[in-house]
């Protein structure tokens, strides 16, 4: 026969058994419901560290229920010698957990160092595609440019948000205000004075300072002006239209007045809205918003070199685009328009005031024109997200449709048609030969501009 105390016993077994199946339960499903929304995107592109520390708090929650056994209850000192025991490997664990943090970080700051000893001087790991394909094989200054290229970088900059640091090389020359230098200019005073503007293209992603599109439109603007000329690369990697704009004014308060402005945007205004379906979102707002948002933990453990090793080596199995917001592509690329000709009409007052002219000019993209693909093109082009490519030609058709009523706005995205040669060596970039084909286009519509300008001057 039962005694009351046996029956309490059982009762608190039956609950202690409870309890420990639920924690285990609870932490695995925890668990899985992380895994199953990185994997969806439900909850965000990347591994952050909100996902790390939910999954570490299942897997304590797991522990925690398979390390106390429910018979312990009946021995209290059984049951409190066990706790102690939990506890102690629980602080070595920690201890030891901190410890190869520890390790981990100083190894993930020093491989960087470490891998550049022991590749060759030019080995460029950061941008294969670029690096690996015949052209710039068969370029003597190609290994160079790369090797270049993976010393290349940016910093936070008021308004604009990111500029270049100085950079000395071969072929790549980044002066103190983190422009691209343009070999052969005349700044001295009264020279004509021309400023660029535009992202990875026009700064030159591809070139040396000498292939450019500023570098081939300096002699052939000295040509048409019988003048020298100061071009000034104002291009930054990544840069909408919207952040031109800004810096544009920066240097309008400065006093930096230009005698002509020129604008070659498209890409990137797309690329923006595509990734963050938000109109005029730069490239990278999810980074630049950690670094103001959350608490200094977070952005710690975010800046620190094991966590962004770990985000390069972590796969991303689902994009998050304006398409899985279900934005609609049409809607989007009317918006994207609207706002880039409303950065052309804060230009045309500014130009009104100041007294400069201005051009804009949006650029080729490789999943439009006529252009007979190489190959390698063709393969590129295959890789691009449909949903990408759609949000590309209806904007582009939108941009054509009300540029007509901008009398400086000049769509050249069909300089490259028809050229059968290899010209894109990535989704976004051209090589040398295209962009002097662009320079020469711009260079052809200057000179128009000049001779009516010329010519009702006289009237």
């Amino acid at each position: 026969m039962e005694t009351g105390s046996m029956v309490e016993e059982r009762r608190q077994l039956k609950g202690f058994r409870w309890l420990r199946l639920s924690l285990m339960l609870l932490g695995v499903t925890i668990i899985a419901l992380v895994i199953g929304a990185h994997l969806r995107g439900i909850m965000g592109g990347g591994i952050t560290l909100g996902k790390i520390s939910v999954v570490l708090a299942g897997l304590g929650m797991v522990l925690l229920g398979w390390l106390i056994r429910p018979q312990d209850i009946k021995d209290r000192q059984v049951l409190a010698r066990r706790m102690a025991n939990l506890y102690q490997g629980a602080a070595i664990l920690v201890l030891n957990t901190l410890l190869l943090l520890a390790g981990l970080e100083l190894g993930a700051r020093a491989w960087p160092q470490l891998a550049g000893r022991l590749s060759s001087p030019t080995e460029i790991n950061s941008v294969p595609l670029g690096a690996a394909i015949p052209y710039y094989q068969s370029q003597d200054w190609g290994r160079q440019y790369w090797a270049d290229f993976s010393r290349y970088d940016g910093e936070f900059r008021p308004y604009m948000l990111w500029r270049g640091v100085p950079l000395a090389s071969p072929t790549i020359n980044i002066d103190e205000q983190g422009l691209r230098q343009t070999p052969g200019i005349d700044c001295s005073a009264g020279v004509y004075k021309v400023f660029v503007f535009g992202g990875s293209t026009m700064w030159g992603d591809g070139s040396p300072d000498w292939g450019t599109i500023p570098a081939y439109l300096q002699p052939g603007l000295q040509t048409i002006r019988g003048e020298p000329v100061c071009i000034i690369n104002f291009a930054q990697p990544g840069f909408v239209s919207t952040q031109s704009v800004v810096t544009l004014l920066t240097e309008l308060y400065e006093g930096n007045i230009p005698d002509l402005v020129i604008f070659y945007d498209g890409i990137n205004d797309v690329f923006g809205a595509y990734r963050s379906g938000q109109v005029g979102a730069h490239l990278t707002p999810e980074e630049i918003a950690r670094q103001f948002n959350g608490n200094h933990l977070v952005k710690y453990v975010e800046n620190s070199a094991t966590f962004k090793l770990l985000q390069r080596l972590a796969s991303n199995p689902q994009l998050i685009t304006y398409e899985t917001r279900n934005i609609p592509a049409g809607a989007l690329a009317e918006a994207v328009v609207k706002a880039y000709f409303g950065n052309y009409r804060v230009v045309e007052a500014l130009a009104q005031y100041y007294q400069f002219d201005y051009l804009f000019f949006f650029q080729p993209a490789l999943p439009l024109g006529k252009k007979p693909l190489t190959p390698l093109e063709q393969m590129i082009k295959d890789e691009i997200d449909p949903a990408l490519v759609s949000l590309y030609r209806e904007t582009y058709h939108k941009a054509r449709r009300d540029g007509a009523q901008y009398q400086h706005f000049y769509d050249i995205s069909d300089v490259l048609d028809g050229q059968t040669t290899l010209l894109w060596f990535d989704a976004y970039h051209i090589i040398p030969e295209g962009n002097q084909r662009v320079a020469d286009r711009m260079l052809e519509i200057i000179s128009e501009k000049l001779e009516r300008n010329e010519a009702a001057q006289t009237e």
